[in-house]
């Protein structure tokens, strides 16, 4: 009988071995990557285009164009195509972000093949009907103004303006009338010229060699599309702009700066030192503002990677009459991590939670390919999660503040409040 007096054995980990997988080409040249595991009956396929917001010249665009594409096709409606997945026991997600569009299947493997078919004609055969565009236009448009009434959200989105720029594609804020007026013919032709491009497909699961042939048939049948970049230049302005809102009690902070690439040979220990900072719940801002100050439910700092650019990011909701103080004790919280070495408890308690969290990473097969996803879509090696693992385990209290100073305490900021 277990005995629950007693807590589990503990091991060190010294070693992070990747998940493996086999990446194919398929006679096309797109890039199909299979990691197998047959433990359950399922099967997870997404395939990812470089066709997101930074490669869209008007704003919209990239996100209409992959969620069009289960409007409705020659022979069914989109209630039709939805019905179908749904009896098929299957779920398909089509989104978009900074870099990357991208669609998700979900699906029983018995069902696979099924549903892989029903893929193919949304992918090749999308009518982009007029009143599923008017309806979608306005799904999105409400979807904007409740953005926009958010504190939290607008700030998020103020800031990203204030650190790239209102001209680039990440800090450019899609209006209202913006999302209403882009035409159903701008989006067709984004759909032809830019969204499959760089196809890659990523697998997961319960794979044989019929679902492999044919993904690869699908891949060859996309359209051969490469990316362009649109060569935008971030325009940071390093300064403080406040947005007021009179009948809000709560401030929305945004702050940060651009910061080290995901290939830059210092990222892992700038990672480990952002989550002592505030990357996690026992970090130093959470004891700090929330714990002994008060003054918010939760603030987090993070760093944030898109394939040209990468920045560090603090947030918080603030409560309104401690604004000041807050912000003064932030401050004194990244000086104190640059100057004062932390000690060794708390140092081998962050450890610990890194270390937990890396090897959950990899406990289903969702997580395993999408960590392979991540090294392949921004060019890392393979051995790029062992070299994190061995920082995590050769770091010490120096190693945090010369970080903390160097990369976070002495940079000018961007900031933006909210509220």
């Amino acid at each position: 009988m277990l005995n629950r007096k007693l807590a589990p054995p503990s091991f060190p980990i010294d070693h992070f071995q990747l998940p493996s997988y086999e990446q194919l080409t398929s006679s096309a040249g797109h890039d199909l990557i299979v990691c197998e595991d047959s433990k359950l009956p399922i099967v997870f396929i997404e395939f990812v285009f470089r066709s997101g917001k930074s490669c869209q010249e008007l704003p919209g665009t990239s996100y209409y164009a992959i969620k069009m594409l289960q409007e409705g096709t020659t022979r069914f409606t989109s209630e039709q195509i939805a019905e179908k997945f749904e009896s098929l026991g299957s779920f398909v997600e089509f989104s978009s972000s900074i870099d990357h569009t991208s669609i998700k299947l979900y699906s029983q493997k018995e069902h696979v093949a099924a549903s892989l078919e029903l893929l193919t004609e949304l992918l090749l055969d999308s009518t982009f009907p007029t009143a599923e565009y008017e309806r979608l236009q306005q799904i999105r448009a409400q979807q904007l103004q409740n953005q926009l009434a958010k504190s939290s959200q607008l700030a998020t989105l103020k800031f990203n303006e204030a650190l790239f720029g209102k001209e680039h594609p990440v800090g450019n804020i899609l209006t209202v009338e913006s999302a209403l007026s882009l035409s159903l013919k701008d989006i067709k032709q984004f759909y032809k010229d830019k969204l499959f491009a760089d196809a890659k497909v990523f697998v997961s699961g319960h794979v044989d060699l019929h679902i492999l042939d044919q993904l690869s048939s699908l891949q060859d049948q996309l359209p051969t599309v490469s990316h362009v970049s649109l060569n935008h230049s971030p325009i940071s302005q390093i300064n403080t702009s406040i947005i007021e809102q009179q009948d809000s009690e709560q401030v929305s902070l945004r702050q940060g700066m651009f910061s080290l690439s995901k290939k830059d040979l210092a990222i892992h220990t700038l990672g480990i030192a952002n989550t002592m900072l505030g990357g996690y719940f026992g970090s130093r801002l959470m004891k700090s503002i929330r714990e002994e100050k008060g003054y918010t439910y939760g603030i987090y700092s993070t760093l944030v990677h898109t394939i040209d650019h990468s920045y560090w990011m603090l947030g918080s909701e603030l409560v309104k009459e401690h604004k000041q103080d807050a912000l003064d004790q932030i401050e004194k919280e990244l000086e104190k991590l640059a100057t004062v070495p932390p000690d060794v408890r708390e140092l081998e308690t962050m450890k610990n939670y890194l270390k937990g969290k890396l090897l959950s990473s990899v406990d289903s097969i969702f997580t395993k390919i999408g960590m392979i996803k991540g090294l392949k879509l921004y060019g890392l090696s393979d051995d790029y999660f062992e070299q994190y693992l061995q920082t995590i385990n050769s770091i010490k209290p120096d190693d945090i503040n010369l970080a903390v100073n160097k990369y976070l305490q002495q940079a000018e900021k961007t900031k933006v409040l909210v509220g």
